[in-house]
């Protein structure tokens, strides 16, 4: 009788059905829809979508941005941790007039990441004008003088009142710049030049145009000219008084002066009337000195002297290298 309950209890366990673990619905990532969005404004706009947490806890928030990259996201929010979808929004402010927005709906919990599909909405007046361009400016070229130099470039100022001015100096660095000058504020590059002048000779400069706006500022390339060396330094000969001397032997003298950086080497022709009447076929005077050239006369010379104590005579004198100076003096007797 004892063995038969025993085997009663037994058969009845056996027929009760068993449910594993395994069995059980398992949580697993979420489960998100991006929907449409409405309350479009000019600087708002509500974006909605759903959201299925499937068992686990779970946080939602929507991106949003101009482009597919977004950009922007509102607060994370709990979404809960049930099993089924359920609606969610989320309201967006400070977006742009007449603009076109994309978003979508992203959740997560701790067995993973959802992300909805890219949408798009476009937000509700004009459209804000396009940040203004600043200009562009290109360098030119350069044409120097021993102390100065023309420079070159052009400039466009797309649209805005522009101004420009050259950057100058030794180095890249620059230092020194030409006063501002209008460009105007046309949309085509125009061809501005500016003079510089004080420079130094024979240095290399550098220069660049720059170009400014309330569009903003750019600068040109770097570029460099080298100014001319000065001539070589010449010396003038010059007459110094109205009178030359004479002595009985008909060895005369005139005062010549050089006046430069140099000495002066000529020749002397002395006539009256046409005719020659003394030469000095070369002399030398120091630079930025003065000194007695001598002479002696011919006959003829010698004879209109002693005629006449007073002669009035034309010297011409001719440098070796520069313009002859001519002097009508009086040649008198050196007692």
């Amino acid at each position: 009788m004892r063995r038969a309950t025993l085997l009663g209890t037994v058969l009845a366990l056996i027929a009760v059905p068993v449910v594993s673990v395994s069995q059980a619905a398992a949580a697993g990532s979420p489960s998100v829809t991006t929907a449409s969005a409405s309350s479009i404004t000019s600087s708002s706009a509500t974006v909605s979508g759903t959201v299925n947490p499937n068992g686990d806890a779970t946080m939602y928030a929507f991106q949003y941005g101009t482009t597919s990259g977004f950009g922007h996201e509102t607060k994370l929010t709990s979404a809960g941790s049930g099993n089924t979808p359920s609606t969610v929004s989320a309201s967006i402010t400070g977006v742009i007039s007449g603009t076109t927005y994309h978003y979508r709906i992203i959740a997560l919990n701790g067995s993973g990441t959802a992300t909805g599909l890219d949408l798009t909405f476009k937000t509700t007046g004009t459209p804000p004008p396009p940040p203004p361009t600043k200009p562009t400016s290109t360098t030119g070229t350069a044409s120097a003088t021993v102390n100065g130099a023309t420079v070159n470039a052009t400039v466009n100022p797309n649209g805005l009142a522009t101004d420009y001015y050259f950057e100058f100096g030794t180095t890249s660095a620059y230092g020194l710049q030409t006063p501002p000058t209008s460009a105007g504020s046309g949309t085509a590059a125009v061809s501005v030049t500016r003079s510089l002048a004080g420079l130094q000779s024979n240095q290399t400069y550098h220069y660049r145009i720059v170009a400014v706006s309330s569009g903003g500022t750019t600068l040109g390339a770097d570029a460099t000219f080298t100014t001319g060396s000065p001539p070589p330094s010449t010396s003038n000969l010059r007459f110094f008084g109205h009178t030359a001397f004479v002595a009985p032997q008909g060895v005369g003298g005139i005062f010549l002066g050089c006046i430069g950086g140099t000495s002066c080497t000529g020749k002397m022709t002395i006539s009256h009337n046409g005719a020659t009447i003394a030469q000095r076929l070369r002399f030398t005077i120091g630079a930025n000195k003065g000194g007695i050239v001598h002479y002696t006369l011919t006959g003829l010379g010698r004879s209109l002297q002693r005629s006449t104590r007073r002669l009035r005579i034309t010297v011409v004198v001719t440098p070796s290298s520069g313009t002859a100076v001519t002097g009508v003096i009086t040649q008198v007797p050196f007692l």
